[in-house]
């Protein structure tokens, strides 16, 4: 709160702008700090995502400094409600701005246990909780996009193997063992395509 008003702070930053608002009593826009990232992305035809993941990094700490002095030299201490992007967006980029609240709550938790406001502490808690399961989601959920992508390659590859080598195979009688180890591959990829973790299914 400051000056009786319910300060929210948004973050958004899902492609290559990061972006910081405040407002106030959720209608009043008392800053919105927007860093670009358009020059550096222009020359690659479009947004490269480890390159804008990684500025990003570099600016939301001065972003964040610059939408709360233009708010009125507001702390976070001030802030009520912080706000992040859920999706869509690119995993790293939205990974960050989850990662970069959790300082922000810790200290809303803080100042409510010092207060002793036990609804405040519950809700930080159960946000705080919903971040790090979010964050763990996503993180997993990159690993197995990087496997599928693997085995994809890997698949493709021997798909094609089999169909430049199918005389050999006819040849040499091994068209089941053949077909039998494409198979295995398949089911393999379908595994980690339909039946991911439990809580990536939640």
């Amino acid at each position: 709160m400051k000056d009786g008003k319910f300060i929210t702070l948004g973050i958004e930053s899902s492609c290559d702008e990061t972006a910081i608002a405040v407002v106030a009593d959720g209608r009043e826009i008392l800053s919105n700090v927007i860093s670009s990232q358009i020059d550096i992305h222009t020359k690659f035809g479009g947004v490269v995502p480890e390159i804008a993941s990684r500025h990003h990094l570099e600016n939301i700490n001065e972003v964040l400094e610059q939408a709360l002095a233009e708010a009125g030299d507001l702390s976070l201490r001030d802030v009520d409600l912080i706000g992040v992007t859920n999706g869509p967006g690119l995993i790293g980029a939205v990974v960050i701005e989850r990662v970069f609240v959790i300082p922000g709550l810790g200290s809303m938790l803080l100042d409510a246990v010092g207060n002793r406001d036990l609804l405040t502490v519950q809700s930080v808690v159960i946000v705080l909780v919903t971040v790090v399961f979010s964050i763990v989601s996503t993180l997993t959920q990159i690993r197995i996009n990087r496997r599928q992508m693997e085995h994809a390659a890997k698949e493709s590859g021997m798909s094609y193997s089999l169909i430049t080598g199918v005389q050999k195979i006819k040849l040499s009688g091994a068209e089941k063992r053949a077909f039998a180890k494409w198979l295995d591959m398949y089911a393999e990829g379908a595994e980690l395509t339909y039946n991911p973790p439990m809580f990536i299914k939640i």
